[in-house]
């Protein structure tokens, strides 16, 4: 099975949204929340604000 790492990273930026938004985070609906932690808190730091409600969002791609 081949990782598709666009949607690795999709799934983790929910998960990283949801850790920022939901009080007491990830840990309120996974018990084994540190398991995928690396992986959260990556991107956590990779999109910084864009990832706190009225944060700020860099210039997108226009749709073609």
């Amino acid at each position: 099975m081949e990782i598709d790492q666009v949607e690795n990273f999709a799934q983790e930026f929910v998960i990283a949204l949801f850790d920022k938004v939901v009080p007491g985070g990830v840990g309120t609906v996974q018990p084994g929340w540190n398991q995928i932690y690396q992986q959260y808190s990556a991107v956590q730091q990779y999109m910084g604000a864009a990832v706190v409600p009225g944060g700020t969002c860099g210039p997108r791609i226009p749709h073609e």
